[in-house]
């Protein structure tokens, strides 16, 4: 939804941005993808003993391929067992067409924003038009195939680019009423969660703050 370069990844402990989420259920992923009713994917992962999964998150490419390209550096070195890809990936101004490319190539689990909505739905917002126009056939195929919400590991963690009760525009956690993005109250987190299953982390793209969800009954 913002326009700008895309956020690397996010560390559970909050200290350094490019160390990847150390999701404690000791799953590695399984790159089998099976599709849902409600046009999401399921992704199935399988559990070993004594070791966490780091999962890699990426959002809001926006078509700037040079901060793309420096996001996927760091997520290389920091070398998560997968990357989610949470969406909003060409529609900018800079280089749509690369950009798509670059995350086309790049072996991410991705899902699509409301921006790969509202290129298949004529958008005249600007970024959507210069990017409907760059894009090849290959590009389109892509993006028309894109599910809009990921689960992962057997259920644990859900992903999504705003909210899965209130679709792509929504904010998870913050309310914007103010103009300015503030934590929002857990009595109006609660109904966006509504459909994530009996995930504990939840990952929205927008602006990416994964929620752990141990104490919240969605």
């Amino acid at each position: 939804m913002l326009e700008g370069g895309p956020s690397a990844i996010w560390d559970a402990d909050g200290a350094s941005r490019l160390a990847g989420t150390a999701f404690p259920k000791n799953d590695r992923i399984s790159r089998k993808h099976r599709h849902s009713n409600a046009g999401g994917v399921t992704v199935a992962a399988r559990s070993i003993e004594g070791e966490a999964l780091k999962i890699g998150i990426i959002a809001d490419a926006h078509g700037n391929l040079a901060a793309l390209e420096a996001a996927m550096a760091a997520m290389s070195a920091a070398a998560p067992d997968m990357v989610v890809n949470l969406g909003d990936l060409v529609s900018g101004p800079f280089d749509p067409a690369g950009s798509a490319e670059a995350q086309m190539r790049s072996g991410y689990l991705t899902i699509a924003g409301n921006h790969e909505r509202q290129l298949q739905d004529d958008s005249e917002g600007t970024f959507d038009v210069l990017a409907r126009l760059l894009l090849t056939q290959d590009h389109w195929t892509w993006i028309r195939n894109l599910p809009a919400t990921l689960t992962l590991c057997e259920g644990d963690v859900f992903a999504c680019h705003g909210s899965r009760a209130g679709g792509d525009l929504e904010h998870l956690l913050e309310d914007v009423t103010s103009g300015r993005a503030a934590l929002d109250a857990d009595v109006a987190i609660r109904p966006r969660l509504q459909g994530i299953g009996s995930a504990s982390l939840c990952c929205a793209g927008i602006r990416i703050r994964p929620a752990w969800l141990q104490s919240m009954a969605c």
